[in-house]
């Protein structure tokens, strides 16, 4: 068990800010960089060697093992040898310095700030000279080296949330860094030592992996990181320890096991808020949120595996002001939905995306549309495949879901304010037309087939009244609400799994409860009919 205790006197300058710590093994001396010099630490008494008491220091990186320590101090950089204490070079910048790292025994890496240009230097015959420069989006508040891939990469934590990635060959080149957006707030990094990734600090804290082509991300069970540091030693169990500002607290432990979420990763540099997997062309569809309307664009199935796709070269759609995507929907015009792969021929597979025109004076949506795409495959198998509009509908109130009709031919179902309502697909005009609407709440949030035998059933969900179960008469047209569940929970969101003929139905409602609801019926609609088997479990 790890135990740590506090000095009630000790020679380190406690009075100042502590840029950088590192204890140099062959001289027994302590190296700590304060907001006002470079103070030697060793049996027990401290020794500013060097002050900067008039611009002070900023910035500062220490490397034990190289013997090398570089600060800044306003405009000006400073490189000192730990071994002789002496100043090797300096240099005075254009613009003030933002953050620092060493990247070798002979280079470093400077942010600066304005320009949002971050640059490696190289010591050569006392003088500092510049090697590489590359230009980010914004200013550069963290960085680190890591040096245990097949080529030593630079990861820069930028102001706007996103972070840099480059690899220093690629950066003496002239390359350009590749930026993804990890957060919404300045990046604060943190370098894990051996297992080539490095902490993303703040309240959420991130792991961000990084191999040869990209980065995976992954996480710790616990929040509100505000800084962590490697305690060196094998004789010491734990190697990492992580302060904690909102508790207050020291946490000691190791990293054990890095468990990756992704293989791959790309950043559309905006929120994504819908996304479709489409089995029949193998493409991905997402919408992504921007300012003033949503933007569609279309992902290749086989791009995933290729990691860092360029958004430029994304198919996109720009939709109009103020709209904003709801739903994605695949169809076959006129034909049946039941087959997942769908038997009819590529010119009646469509995509339904659903809209609604958002205003910030009007708490529902007033107006939506609902409009059908074709993908259109190129001639090359280098082209890229487009979404073609056939159609469009416009629809009063506020859109929010859609699914098919089971064992019901060319329907559709729309959840509109507190409604559902049945759509056919008009073959001759090419266009769907409205049949039968039915009542059952406030607002629908989701509604979902349920495929049982010949019959042809729903379920919706209410964000006021919780869950309900609907027929469609496939001979009359008509929709009849069976059974429902009696509590209004206020349902936002849920699924119905299929085993047989056994039903689940989860649901999550806006108090922070997940429900879980079991069918053990053999027969659905007769289970319905008698309202067998209906209990809701939390």
């Amino acid at each position: 068990m790890t135990t740590i205790k506090e000095l009630s006197e000790s020679p380190f300058d406690k009075s100042k800010v502590t840029l950088s710590l590192v204890y140099v093994s062959e001289r027994n001396t302590f190296v700590q960089v304060t907001s006002v010099g470079v103070n030697f630490v060793k049996g027990g008494k401290g020794v500013y060697i060097i002050c900067k008491n008039e611009f002070g220091i900023q910035h500062a990186s220490a490397d034990a093992n190289l013997r090398l320590l570089v600060f800044s101090s306003s405009r000006f950089v400073s490189v000192v040898d730990l071994n002789t204490h002496h100043t090797r070079a300096s240099l005075e910048l254009d613009n003030e310095v933002s953050c620092l790292v060493i990247s070798s025994s002979q280079g470093f890496v400077i942010g600066e700030w304005n320009s949002g240009a971050v640059c490696l230097y190289e010591v050569q015959d006392g003088e500092i000279l510049l090697k590489g420069r590359i230009f980010c989006s914004a200013t550069s508040c963290s960085m680190c080296i890591l040096s245990h891939l097949h080529t030593p990469r630079l990861v820069v934590g930028l102001l706007n949330g996103y972070i840099a990635d480059i690899s220093l060959e690629a950066m003496l080149m002239g390359s350009a860094a590749r930026e993804t957006l990890i957060r919404m707030q300045p990046v604060q990094l943190f370098n894990l030592g051996s297992h080539n990734a490095v902490l993303c600090l703040g309240e959420v804290p991130l792991i961000i992996i990084l191999c040869d082509t990209g980065f995976q991300l992954t996480g710790i069970d616990f929040n509100d990181v505000a800084a962590c540091a490697i305690i060196e030693g094998s004789h010491i169990s734990s190697k990492y320890i992580f302060l904690s500002q909102s508790e207050n607290s020291l946490a000691f432990g190791n990293i054990v096991d890095l468990k990756k979420l992704n293989s791959c990763f790309l950043g559309p540099k905006a929120t994504v808020t819908r996304v479709k997997y489409i089995a029949w062309w193998n493409v991905f569809v997402m919408s992504v949120r921007r300012n003033e309307k949503d933007q569609i664009l279309l992902l290749m199935g086989h791009e995933l595996a290729n990691s860092w796709v360029p958004q430029n070269e994304l198919f996109s759609i720009e939709l109009l002001g103020n709209e904003r995507c709801v739903f994605f929907e695949t169809v076959v015009l006129g034909g049946s939905n039941e087959s997942p792969n769908g038997n009819e021929a590529d010119k009646d597979k469509a995509i339904l995306l659903g809209t609604t025109f958002a205003f910030p004076d009007e708490q529902l949506p007033r107006s939506s549309r609902f409009i059908w795409y074709s993908v259109e495959q190129g001639k090359l198998i280098s082209e890229r495949p487009q979404l073609r509009q056939i159609g469009s509908k416009d629809v009063e109130g506020a859109l929010q879901c859609c699914c098919i009709v089971p064992n019901y031919v060319g329907r559709i179902a729309l959840g509109i304010n507190g409604c559902i309502a049945l759509y056919s697909w008009n073959a001759a005009d090419s266009v769907f037309v409205a049949e039968e609407t039915i009542c059952i709440g406030t607002i629908v949030t989701r509604v979902l087939p349920i495929f049982q035998g010949d019959a042809s059933y729903m379920v919706a969900f209410d964000a006021r009244h919780s869950c309900f179960f609907i027929q469609v008469d496939t001979f009359q047209g008509s929709l009849e609400i069976v059974a429902r569940d009696s509590e209004p929970r206020g349902v936002m969101d849920g699924a119905v799994f299929q085993l047989g003929n056994i039903y689940n139905i989860c649901f999550g409602d806006d108090y922070y409860n997940f429900f879980l609801s079991l069918s053990w019926c053999i027969d659905f609609a007769e289970c319905l009919k008698r309202n067998i088997g209906y209990g809701v479990k939390r």
